[in-house]
This record gives structure tokens, sequence and C-alpha cells, in this order.
């Protein structure tokens, strides 16, 4: 059946009415030339279908919406394919046809996630001993393979390991992690990469143009940030847009309202009041949102993704609009006001403020009630940190005291009264001279050794303590009584010496004292403030 009689079917088959297809399967790729971002993949198949090394077994992975299912079906047109061009499929033969409009018997996809058990393997195990009917080969395309049970995993692997050579499999997951290293090790391994955003914005334009779908450029932009890199999602995102907006222009304003998040102005004034403290206006403006349905996971999200533009602003000062990689589409005035936003918050405000947000997130994650509560808990952590225990919160109120502190003038020396002369007192001879204290070289790799063990109680009092070496052993100088305390526990001192080993490769003695030579990150401004 060719493609125009397969068509007439199904217009029929519906009553005379033609069946609509969503836009993100009108637009699936039909040759390696077409799909997008993928390049370093598609050039490797196009050569192998040249040069007649095609494998036995692929295994595409990578996030969901860049292609991987495309380039399965893409690379099933090309082996079987009458007539390839450059190892490309032609989409004109007998072939190339069967396997577009869903005709062909000897290209099977398997959905791995309803398909799990060890029946269905054994089926397919039974099946590669009989040849193709039609195509040169029988392709299995297994989606979400990391779905598959171990009895699963372990019918299949003697089938993948030496199949018949008229018999390819073509394995997608998302999860990679997942899948058995002995699956793993019987395929060739493709990485399908996020699509950049200027990829899919060139996309989304070219579909419009098809499609005759008046857009401006704003929304794009906004829909090629939000897909996050997946091409298929970016087209959902414009067919609910033209669903929902009608046969008129695709404006700014309205795909913000269609898509549920916030318009930038508000997610920037939100943050700055709650770094101002202003709580009031901070939970109007949440309060407007929540009215005008906007998302509240999606809000708490942006504001997240805003915390993080600040931190990059302020990692790399004088850098440009173009080279944020935001997921926000700023204007220029928008972007100067963000970078005056960024002069006025301290790095430990914003790590504060992204603690408190990611926990906001997942609790909205699987909270379906009381979304609001959750996030009017978090503005108002964010606009109070003195209401919140913990490191983050004690770092983000003593860096905002420190930017409010005026510098205390020096006092001028007070001119000594003249003592009566000593009698002179013999001097005694001075002691032998101890071992000279050495600093620490290997104070970061000692505390990224802190950091990966979990140890964030012992990291957080360590990273501002003194370090030093001396007769072989390492002292660690704290910076108060409190950070004394918790370092000299016995936990505290295990964790310590662990990493002072792993670090200085040698056994080595851990003290928490004063040692000559060391110097402590002590912060005044407790003894000032408490």
């Amino acid at each position: 059946m060719g493609v125009w009689s397969y068509s007439v079917y199904l217009i029929l088959r519906n009553g005379g009415c033609a069946v609509y297809r969503a836009l993100y399967r009108k637009w699936r790729p039909k040759a390696f030339e077409e799909v997008c971002g993928q390049e370093h993949i598609t050039t490797v198949l196009k050569n192998q279908v040249l040069s007649s090394t095609v494998s036995h077994a692929y295994l595409f992975c990578g996030t969901h919406g860049t292609g991987k299912t495309t380039c399965a079906k893409i690379l099933a047109k090309a082996v079987n394919c009458e007539n390839p061009v450059d190892g490309s499929p032609c989409g004109k033969c007998a072939s190339c046809t069967a396997i577009d409009n869903g005709s062909a018997t000897d290209v099977l996809e398997i959905d791995a996630a309803s398909n799990n058990g060890v029946d269905s393997i054994r089926a397919i195990r039974d099946e590669v001993v009989y040849p193709p009917s039609t195509l040169k080969k029988r392709v299995y395309i297994v989606d979400e393979v990391h779905m598959l049970t171990d009895s699963a995993n372990n019918a299949l692997l003697k089938t993948l390991e030496e199949p018949p050579e008229y018999v390819m499999f073509v394995l997608a997951t998302t999860e990679l992690q997942k899948i058995p290293s002995t699956i793993i090790s019987r395929c060739q391994r493709f990485e399908f990469r996020r699509i950049d955003a200027e990829v899919i914005g060139d996309r989304v334009k070219h579909v419009c143009n098809e499609e005759k779908i008046d857009i401006d450029e704003e929304s794009v932009n906004l829909i090629a940030r939000l897909s996050d890199g997946a091409m298929r999602d970016a087209l959902s995102l414009l067919e609910s847009c033209t669903a929902a907006l009608g046969e008129g222009k695709i404006e700014y304003s309205a795909t913000e309202r269609q898509l549920g998040i916030a318009n930038n102005e508000e997610v920037v004034s939100l943050l700055s009041y709650a770094a101002e403290g202003n709580v009031s206006e901070a939970m109007g403006i949440l309060d407007k949102l929540y009215r005008n349905s906007r998302d509240l996971a999606t809000l708490v999200g942006q504001l997240n993704y805003l915390t993080r533009d600040l931190m990059v602003i302020q990692s790399l000062p004088g850098i440009g609009l173009n080279k944020l990689g935001s997921s926000f589409c700023f204007s220029k005035s928008m972007f100067e006001e963000l970078l005056g936003l960024a002069k006025r918050v301290t790095k430990e405000q914003l790590l504060y403020f992204f603690e408190v947000l990611s926990e906001a997130q997942s609790r909205l994650g699987y909270s379906a009630q009381n979304k609001k509560l959750v996030a009017e808990m978090a503005v108002i952590k964010l606009s109070t940190p003195l209401l919140v225990g913990g490191i983050d919160a004690l770092r983000a109120r003593v860096s905002a005291l420190e930017a409010g502190v005026p510098v205390k003038p020096a006092q001028p020396k007070a001119v000594p009264a003249e003592k009566p002369k000593a009698t002179e007192t013999p001097i005694p001879k001075a002691a032998p001279a101890e071992a000279k204290a050495t600093p620490f070289s290997k104070r970061a790799e000692f505390l990224e050794a802190l950091s990966r063990r979990g140890a964030g109680t012992v990291y957080a009092f360590a990273s501002t303590a003194g370090f030093a070496l001396k007769d072989g052993a390492l002292f660690i100088t704290p910076d108060s009584d409190i950070a004394e305390d918790r370092l000299s526990s016995p936990k505290a001192m295990e964790l310590l010496m662990a990493c002072a080993q792993e670090v200085m490769r040698s056994p080595m003695t851990v003290k928490i004292e004063k040692a000559p030579g060391a110097e402590v990150q002590k912060n005044t401004l407790f003894e000032e403030l408490f």
C-alpha cells in the first residue's frame, strides 16, 4: 500500500475526515540531514551505511525529545533502502514508504515500559530465527529499554550478542545508569545531546513559516528556552499556543499566559523584594500571580533560575546578555536591572536562596495540595532568614549585616605614661626552637574530600578554620569555641583523619589546637554581633 492509498484509507476509516497529526509527528525528520543538533551521531551512522559496516546492535541514550527514536527509524530505512543517497534513505522506494506509513512488518517498534516482561523478549528470540518477509533486514526498535526486568534482560543477552545477520537491534533509553553493563557492552553506544536553544528556535521558525503561523521573535525564543533542549517539547509548546490563541498573531504576553509562566519583570521584582526583606511586597506579587493562574511550581523554578543568573553575573564580571545562557528572555533594559540587583545581593544570600527554592521545588513536585502554602513559606524564608536555622541562613544573615555595618574609625593610640625603670634581671637562656609549622597547601583538596563524604556540618566549620603542618601532623585551628567543640567530636575526628590521609596519601594525625603559623579565617563580626 503506497503513501497515497494509505492516506485515503485513513480518511475513509475516519468517516471522510482527514486525520489530524500533531506538529512533532508531522515534522519528524525522515532523513539524517533533517535531524537537528545531533550531527556527531548522524555523520557516523551515514558513514556506516555507506561502507556497509552497520552494527548488529545500537544503544541510543540521552534526554527525551532529542531524536533517539527518530534516528532509529531513519537507520531502519537506511539499511533497507533500495536507493540510499550518501548513506541516507531516499524516502521514495517501496521499503522507505512502507516504514514511513507503518505498514512494514519487518520493522517493529516495542515499548519496553509496557512490554517489559520476559515473555515479550522470548517472543522476539523465537522470531529472529526467521528471515525478514519483505525487507533486507528485520529491525527491532526497543524504546525505554531500561524498563525491562532482570529476567527480560537475561533473555535478551544471547540474542543481542550473536543475532542472525539479517537482524538488527536499536535500543533507546533516557536512563543509561539503569541498564546492565552486559547489555551496554554488546551495543554501539551513542549519546544524544540536548539541542541548543538557537537550533530549536530556527526549527520552530521553519515550522511556523511552513504552517503559516504568525509568531513574534520573543515567543519563539521563549519556547526554545522552555523546551530545555528537547525538539519534541518545543513543537508541542508551539502547538499548545496555536490551539489556544487561534489564527491571530502569537505575541509574547499571550504566550506567557498560555504556558503558565510569570512575566520576567514580576519574577525579578519578587526576588528583589525578598532580598531587601520586604515581605509585604514579595507576598503581594506572589498572590497576584496565583490569582492569575500562574503555575507555582514553574514560578519557583523561575526564581531558582534567576538566582543562578545572578550568581553567574557575580562570578563572571562583564558577562554579556548573549553569553549569560539564561532560561529567561531578557531585554537590554531588563538585563541592566538584573546587573543592579546582582550588586545588591551577596553570594551567601544567593546560596541561601538556592537552598530554599530547591527545597520548595522538591516539595511542589510531590505535593498536589497546598501548593500556595509551600510557595508562600518559601518567599517568607527568602525575605526573613532570621526565622531559619542552619549554616546557609546564618551565612546569609552575616553577609547582609556585613554589607550594612560601617567600618569603625581607628582610635588614636594613647601615649603611655612613663614608668619607673625596673631593676635589671638576668635573662634566662632561650629554650631550643620548636619545629616551625608550614602552611597546608592541600586545603582545597581536603575540603573537597569532606564535601564528597557528605559531612555538611564538619565541612562548614572546617572551611573557616586555619590549617598548618607540623611534625607530621595536621593542625586545625577553629575560629570559635562552637567550631572547636564540633570538630573535636569523635565522629568529626574520624572524618578529618580519613580525609587527611586521603589527600596526603600517608598516615596522618589530626589535632584540633593552635599551632604556630596557622592562619585562621576569623570573622570578627560574630564578636560584635553576639
